[in-house]
């Protein structure tokens, strides 16, 4: 980044009346973003600070004559005083006038105000002083140091803005004229002052500060403030004695009861330029009316062709929806102008991976991510309430739905009361934690919670929240969403932009915060053709995921197109978008087009909404009308994919993107089982893969062998909201019933629907009876399976695989089939479409040709094969036609909040603030608020750290953190059982994310961890290196902090793949990992590891710690730039290892921003500055006045270094990226 483009940053101030608190960091030119990326403590604790010290605030359109200087003398060495006096003088006038408008203004205030201005003319020759003393080296004249004023009648502070070229230097004069402790505290007795001078390093300084009031004042008083600052251009830099301007700031306490901020921003003599300060937002003027087509307006909308940029044409559909949301949002705060100058050129800007702001419109939940985040929630009320402030500002500021669909396991099986028998156990387990979110429902506004037993989350938010088109009060816009689950990629398929995030930048979106985001590359994915017949979506997806994982598509979206999406159903799209995360990309969108609306129509959506969305996004440019002419747009990079040439296929055993096509599983089978142990291999010697293991069943003979199937699931969302394959399903099992083939008794067959739509239309087709004679009985409306809550197997078919160590099978339906994730004991597991999961079933294993081999024995003798069970596409569609119809989907979501009756029995106080069970081992109070005050931590190195796990590849979220079952011998039992909680009320991990302390043992706690410290053995421990014992992973790092030693992990590549999963990062931050060296790391989970103070460092390319022959057994020293100003985004950083050994890595600080440095607080009277600030810009600061209710200000700045003072009454907070500032 150039010098110039730093410098181009501007001090903002934003007041605002009885409004949120507004959070803005963008530089002019330099592309600057404040990263959203925080610790959880400053995310969630500059939000409670911004809405504990507050006041009444209001913004002046009037004051207009905001001065922006960009032209400065090189080695300027004089202060420019006169212009800026002269230009305060003509404020006067103005502050008159628009203090008379207010018309509450009284005679003595406006004496008040002729007071201070007249006593500016001291103040800038005191400034002009100061500036002559140090450019001649002199010490500071002591008649600077303090200057009479009025007591409590009005405040002043000098800036001196001095371009330092040393610290000690700059300390040396800073300590001049600051006078510390007992010194300062007597000249303020004596002298009654409240003026401080400010010592700048580098551009502006000076900053926003405060006066103190008498008790009775915080009541009603208000204050005037006139702000002046100055700054120079990069050229005053260059001189270290130079001095670039000078910063009045005036603050007065006026008896009205309004707030009136006039601000005026003084530069230097030669290119001085105007421009408004106003909020309003810099489009109005595209600002159109969306006319009905039988008379009136639907409302008004940004309208996109109103800008007549021909480069907006261009634009992929993708893109266009984070245009819009710019434009409506420009600010000139929290989004710019430049901003969406930078989306309109996004076909040069993309490659510069550019940052934008982008504010979606809602945010979507689970409840496995979702209790974390309400946990957040209440805690930062209870702060609010501790610290004396309103605890009921604390609410989203955005739409959130949460939808509890992760708590049901499969405990029951292959029966008719299933559903019912399992949500009994559902409930059980977790009525704390359902109460604990009903309790949310009510004491939060903007949260809607969609009781257990309705569907899957993006099930539910295809068929019934997404709204495509947003009308609010009035004004259309797009509907947009993120979400803590990696598949909120499902609405895509529906047109609407939506993605996974982490819980940190989910719980910022919901309390208003832009999201800082890179500007994405797009791939144009081209269909074309259509799918043979017999080849499903499922099908496609797999193959579309394969594709993009080799083309490389992390980061970026993924926009298909072409004359093949007429021949896909918006279901098919869905399933295709909702594995984004598996082939890796932030989207996979289809943009709206006729099969958008029909489906619309189908769900339910009614005839007057459908119409509205059409016609705003017809008028916007957002809609694909495939029978017309088709313009040219522009994509990063093109891939094709002609649907014919997709054939039936599988995924596994162990990755969603290792497609295996049906014709050649037999031979990958054998292979896998011929592989060393890896993502394609098992090491099963050749004389042990024919060997049988017979056993009783209850009564029955059983057997199994390696690839025998023990699980068979239909569930996950991916395939559950798609008509065509669950009614594919219900035909194989019809066909199979027919010819008298029947699923192995000890196969645990289950059926979780993604909502109560597939199950009217499964009875409504009959094809459900069919499915339960296979025993795919409905089980309940969740993951289930898919995200490890399969529930025990029988102890029989356990006792059998773990005796004689078969490589047991499961076949399911869903997104995800990571080694340990389905179950414990399914070492393969297959992603394959409903069809083939009962049709595997059938066959009882995964070790079959279905081409040549039959899949078993009819009733009249005769041998079955693949193809006399397998449905054509023109039987499916002729079954969907028939069944799937739009009063379903009514029905079912006119009753979807309503709960059920275990729901609606549950009690919840009606209370604001949580009333925390210190016994409970579900919800347990946080530990990042205990102890909080407003100093912000102290910074953490990397110092002769041990190395706590040394990993391969694709170490997933799932290894890191694991969502399913609870083993027996790990810390978290124990912590478990010394509560006295029985085994079988363990639950699992993902059910317990609101308890810290069992989410800290369960950290790395997979047993199908592969650490290379244990030598080859499998298992969640590691070597307690000073010792060389071999414990839990949570044991070693307790040992470790105990004895005050860092750690770090060492892993290959992809790590922090699978789940966006905020206890990936949470987990190890509280296991005191300090640092990730890896190949290349996954989107979330690497801002998830800045966010928590984990520095993330990739090996360079052809490096790993295999090549580097690091064993893990070294210790570790990572040394950051001590300048904050020198740490950059990519840049090379030095590990030193203790045998002599270092090698270099890029730090993986993705976006252009920097952080605070030094923050040196010193207590003080209560009335006067208690603290210096140095910050090293950009950064964000926020300014909240203690006591009072009401937004207050919030100051931008520049770059490069700040020095900012502060009042005692005033509270600070910071928005920045890890690492953690320096404090001194």
């Amino acid at each position: 980044m150039s010098q110039q483009q730093q410098m181009s940053g501007d001090l903002r101030i934003s007041l605002r009346p009885k409004k949120e608190v507004v959070m803005s960091s963008k530089s002019k030119g330099g592309g600057h973003t404040v990263a959203r990326r925080w610790t959880l403590l400053l995310c969630l604790g500059s939000f409670v600070t911004g809405l504990l010290f507050t006041n009444r605030m209001w913004t002046v359109p009037e004051a207009k004559d905001i001065i922006r200087a960009n032209k400065a003398k090189e080695h300027r060495e004089e202060l420019v005083v006169e212009g800026y006096y002269s230009k305060i003088m003509d404020q006067k006038e103005e502050a008159r006038k628009i203090l008379g408008e207010e018309g509450s203004t009284t005679e003595d205030d406006l004496q008040m105000l002729n007071k201070a201005i007249s006593n500016l003319e001291m103040e800038l020759a005191a400034a002009k002083m100061a500036q002559e003393s140090i450019l001649k080296g002199s010490p500071i004249p002591q008649e600077l140091k303090v200057i009479k004023t009025r007591r409590h009648k009005y405040f002043m502070v000098i800036g001196i803005n001095t371009a330092f070229n040393s610290r000690k230097r700059r300390d040396s004069v800073r300590d001049t004229w600051m006078p510390q402790g007992e010194k300062r505290k007597k000249l303020e007795e004596e002298k009654g002052i409240v003026i401080r001078f400010v010592i700048g390093h580098g551009a502006t300084s000076g900053g926003i500060l405060d006066r103190s009031v008498e008790a009775e004042d915080k009541k009603h008083g208000d204050f005037l403030r006139l702000i002046v600052s100055g700054r120079p251009r990069q050229a005053t830099l260059a001189s270290p004695h130079s001095i670039g301007a000078v910063v009045v700031s005036v603050i007065l306490l006026i008896g009205s009861r309004k707030f009136i901020s006039v601000v005026a921003k003084m530069k230097a003599q030669s290119g001085m330029q105007f421009f408004d300060q106003s909020t309003e937002n810099v489009f109005k003027d595209v600002l159109t009316s969306l006319p009905k087509t039988g008379g009136g307006e639907y409302g008004k909308y940004y309208s996109l062709p109103a800008l007549n940029d021909p480069r907006i044409d261009r634009l992929p559909y993708s893109i266009r929806i984070l245009l819009e949301s710019a434009i409506r949002n420009c600010d000139n705060f929290q989004v710019t102008k430049n901003d969406v100058e930078k989306i309109i050129d996004w076909e040069n800007t993309s490659p510069k991976l550019v940052e934008i702001p982008f504010k979606p419109a809602r945010v979507l939940l689970q409840d496995f991510t979702g209790v974390p985040a309400v946990v957040d929630l209440a805690c930062m009320r209870d702060a609010m309430n501790k610290l004396g402030s309103d605890s009921n500002k604390i609410n989203p500021l955005v739409p959130v739905d949460l939808v509890i669909d992760h708590s049901v396991q499969v405990d029951v099986a292959r029966s008719e009361n299933a559903v019912q028998a399992n949500m009994e156990f559902e409930f059980q387990r977790n009525k704390e934690r359902f109460g604990f979110l009903k309790w949310g429902s009510t004491a939060f506004r903007n949260m809607l919670v969609v009781p257990p037993g309705s569907g899957i989350v993006h099930q539910v938010n295809l068929e019934y929240l997404g709204r495509v088109v947003f009308n609010t009060d009035g004004l259309l816009y797009p509907d947009s969403v993120v979400g803590t689950d990696s598949h909120t990629t499902m609405i895509d398929g529906l047109g609407v932009a939506g993605w996974g995030v982490g819980g940190i930048e989910a719980e910022a979106t919901m309390l208003g915060q832009p999201m800082s985001m890179v500007l994405p590359g797009v791939v144009g994915f081209k269909l074309t053709g259509k799918l043979r017949n017999g080849v499903t979506a499922t099908d496609l997806v797999l193959t579309v995921t394969q594709m993009l994982r080799k083309h490389g598509v992390v980061g970026k979206f993924v926009e298909f197109y072409g004359n093949g999406m007429g021949e896909l159903s918006l279901a098919d799209r869905a399933t295709i978008a909702n594995m984004s995360p598996e082939y890796g990309a932030t989207m996979g969108f289809f943009p709206v087009d006729h099969v958008t609306l029909q489906y619309l129509k189908l769900t339910g959506r009614s005839d007057e909404t459908v119409s509205m969305i059409e016609a705003y996004l017809r008028a916007n440019k957002m809609f694909v009308d495939y029978t017309e002419p088709q313009k040219e747009r522009v994509y990063s990079s093109y891939l094709e994919l002609d649907l014919a040439d997709v054939e039936p296929c599988i995924s596994g055993p162990k990755r969603p993107h290792d497609r295996v096509p049906l014709k050649e599983m037999k031979a990958d089978w054998h292979s896998c089982l011929d592989s060393k142990v890896g993502f394609k291999g098992f090491a099963v010697l050749k004389e042990s893969q024919e060997k049988i293991v017979k056993f009783d069943f209850h009564g029955q003979p059983a057997e199994l062998k390696h690839g025998s199937l023990v699980i068979a699931a239909i569930t996950s969302c991916t395939n559950t909201s798609n008509p065509n394959v669950m009614l594919g399903a219900g035909l194989v099992a019809k066909k199979a019933c027919e010819l008298g083939l029947q699923v192995k008794p000890w196969i645990k067959t289950s059926l979780a629907p993604g909502s109560g739509v597939v199950t009217k239309y499964l009875l409504k087709s009959g094809l459900q009876e069919y499915l339960n004679q296979q025993g795919f009985n409905i089980v309940g409306y969740g993951c289930t399976t898919c995200i490890g809550n399969s529930g025990d197997l029988d102890e029989s078919v356990a006792a059998a695989i773990s005796d004689n160590d078969i490589v047991a099978a499961a076949v399911l339906s869903g997104n995800r089939n990571f080694e340990g994730r389905v179950h414990p004991l399914t070492r393969a597991n297959y992603l394959a479409s409903p069809p083939l999961v009962v049709a595997y079933a059938l066959a009882g294993t995964v070790d079959i040709d279905f081409e040549k081999e039959p899949i078993g024995t009819g009733k009249d003798g005769k041998s079955i094969y693949f193809k006399d069970i397998w449905p054509s596409t023109e039987e499916i569609a002729q079954v969907v036609q028939s069944s799937v119809l739009p009063e379903m989907f009514k029905s079912t979501y006119e009753a979807i909040t309503k709960g059920n009756p275990m729901w609606n029995q549950l009690t919840v106080p009606a209370t604001t603030l949580y009333s925390w069970d210190p016994n409970s081992t579900y919800i347990h109070e946080p530990p990042y608020f205990k102890d909080m005050t407003m100093a912000p931590p102290g910074p953490h190195g990397v110092k002769n750290a041990y190395c706590l796990l040394n990993f391969g590849d694709s170490i997933t979220t799932d290894h890191i953190s694991p969502a399913g079952s609870i083993h027996k011998d790990s810390p978290a039992a124990k912590y478990l059982i010394d509560r006295g909680v029985d085994r079988r009320d363990f639950n699992s991990y993902g059910s317990r994310r609101g308890n810290d302390e069992i989410m800290a043992r369960g950290t790395f706690a997979n047993i199908r961890l592969v650490n290379k410290l244990l030598k080859g053995e499998v298992g969640p421990k590691t070597v307690h290196i000073p010792t060389g014992d071999k414990l839990y992973v949570f044991e070693v790092a307790m040992r470790y902090k105990a004895d005050g030693h860092d750690t770090i992990v060492l892993a290959g590549a992809e790590y922090g793949s699978g789940s966006s999963r905020d206890w990936a990062a949470k987990g190890p931050m509280l296991l005191g990992v300090k640092a990730v060296i890896a190949k290349s790391f996954e989107r979330i989970h690497r801002s998830n590891l800045v966010g928590m103070g984990i520095i993330p460092l990739c090996f360079k390319p052809g490096e790993d710690a295999e090549t580097l022959g690091l064993t893990g057994h070294e210790r570790y020293t990572i040394d950051l730039p001590s300048s904050i100003t020198d740490i950059r985004p990519g840049q090379d950083i030095t590990v030193v290892v203790d045998n002599g050994k270092s090698f270099t890595c890029t730090l993986r600080f993705d976006t252009e921003v920097n952080f605070l440095l030094d923050y040196s607080p010193e207590p003080g009277p209560k009335i006067d500055v208690d603290c210096t600030v140095i910050l090293y810009g950009p950064a964000q600061v926020n300014l909240c006045y203690c006591g009072l209710s009401e937004p207050n200000c919030r100051v931008t700045t520049a770059a490069p270094p700040q020095v900012i003072f502060f009042s005692s009454r005033w509270q600070i907070s910071f928005d920045r990226p890890s690492p953690p500032l320096s404090s001194t």
